[in-house]
């Protein structure tokens, strides 16, 4: 997952992923405590990001700002509250400011992408594929010869719970994101 290459391996005539010593089942009581307490720290991240587009799009009451996301995919949200940032960043009249201010948006936008695209691989992740090296499937593809692959990627317990930390770091990034950029219009 994190600077973690992915295996493509693929598919004999059969797939029989439960054949593989039963490693999740031996592994049982590491893997879904991690896991819980990954969904519910992405969690928080997700309602931070939330919070972040509802407030800037009113910050008196937050119903135009959930009727506008209710429907939108947690990506769709991410480039949504760049997109509102950047253009309220963009008046910020100190250009160092505004340069900082801009680069510290990209680098949490750009994690809040990174940690919805691990959230996707734990969350749907094969494990009953789990292998002793800690290699699960996290998606089936077909190569331009038509073949059935599966991409793999290590997944341990102690990864799970540092992106759970990282959810949190940057769920309380987001929170702050606000009063940060407020600020810097009354700095010259």
């Amino acid at each position: 997952m994190h600077k973690n290459k992915k295996l493509v391996e693929a598919l004999d005539q059969y797939d029989f992923p439960w054949d593989q010593d039963e490693t999740i089942f031996k592994d049982k009581s590491k893997y879904p405590k991690a896991i819980g307490d990954f969904l519910v720290c992405f969690s928080n991240l997700e309602s931070a990001l939330n919070l972040l587009i509802v407030d800037i799009i009113n910050d008196r009451a937050h119903d135009l700002g959930y009727q506008v996301i209710k429907t939108l995919t947690y990506k769709a949200k991410a480039d949504l509250a760049n997109s509102l940032y950047l253009s309220k960043i963009s008046c910020i009249p100190n250009s160092k400011l505004k340069n900082k201010t801009i680069g510290e948006l990209k680098l949490i936008m750009g994690k809040v992408i990174k940690l919805n695209s691990i959230r996707n691989n734990i969350v749907h992740a094969n494990w009953m594929t789990l292998e002793k090296n800690s290699r699960v499937r996290v998606k089936v593809t077909q190569n331009d010869s038509g073949r059935v692959e599966f991409i793999k990627t290590k997944i341990t317990p102690s990864m799970i719970l540092k992106f759970a930390n990282q959810c949190n770091v940057f769920a309380n990034r987001l929170y702050s994101f606000p009063d940060k950029v407020n600020s810097r219009f009354s700095i010259n």
